[in-house]
């Protein structure tokens, strides 16, 4: 069940109170007057309490309604808030990503990579760790691990990303435009 669908009952007496009659809730919502008349029923009988005095056409709010009516509009407010952060999380990356790369490797091509992919990804920190040592990846909780050459651990998994002939691999060799031009990030 979506959140927004969650809360039905409340959300119907919570309109009903804000436009003042069932009818008009029942208008906004495309829908028969007893079906929010049936909402606000079921409601009151899950709470034990009466939120609205019904007589006719009219609808006159208790003063537990409108205590209920105050706290639950906040709850609510709060809820789709959440709901609308927590889903767009997944349209857009955050958080902290950690990186370690040789100090040549990285300096050379991995900090303009970092520095485009920060550009498209704002609300993404990235880490750079440039070393030679190998980190321990798991223990030093490494997202993304950069090397040249052959892995030495078959413990981890490894993609190649680029061949390069031998004689233009070196990094120190290559120049800045002549990286950026060879070498793109893969997003």
């Amino acid at each position: 069940m979506k959140l927004r669908q969650a809360y039905n009952d409340e959300r119907a007496f919570i309109r009903v109170v804000e436009l003042g009659s069932i009818r008009a809730a029942a208008k906004e919502r495309s829908v028969e007057p007893s079906s929010i008349s049936r909402r606000i029923n079921a409601l009151e009988n899950r709470l034990g309490v009466k939120l609205l005095d019904r007589t006719g056409a009219s609808s006159k709010i208790t003063e537990t309604g409108i205590y209920y009516y105050k706290a639950m509009a906040g709850l609510l407010a709060e809820i789709d808030a959440l709901e609308a952060e927590i889903a767009g999380e997944a349209d857009e990356p955050k958080g902290l990503l950690k990186v370690t790369a040789s100090i040549d490797f990285g300096q050379t091509l991995v900090m303009p990579w970092i520095i485009e992919f920060q550009k498209q990804y704002q609300k993404v920190q990235v880490e750079l760790n440039l070393s030679s040592e190998f980190e321990d990846l798991s223990m030093d909780k490494i997202d993304v691990g950069l090397r040249i050459g052959a892995l030495k651990n078959s413990a981890l998994i490894a993609r190649q990303t680029r061949v390069c002939p031998k004689d233009t691999c070196r990094v120190e060799r290559l120049s800045e435009s002549t990286c950026s031009a060879q070498y793109t990030p893969r997003a």
